[in-house]
């Protein structure tokens, strides 16, 4: 193969980095506590966090509605 191939940590790192940019959009369309009914819904706490990747799809989802509704 030519060239990089992207690898599974690679995806998931920049996975991250787009949810934090979400995160910071949506804080500075509305407010901190838009983000957090968010990301309470599934991680409550830091111990406690969803293991289904679909409950992270769906959280991302609902960021990027809320920033579109926040313009």
């Amino acid at each position: 193969m030519d060239g990089p191939i992207a690898s599974m940590r690679l995806k998931t790192l920049r996975d991250g980095m787009e949810d934090y940019e979400y995160f910071a959009l949506l804080e500075k369309r509305a407010d901190t506590d838009a983000v957090m009914r968010i990301v309470s819904e599934i991680a409550p706490e830091w111990w406690d966090f969803s293991t289904d990747p679909a409950d992270y799809d769906t959280a991302r989802r609902k960021l990027a509605e809320e920033i579109i509704r926040a313009k």
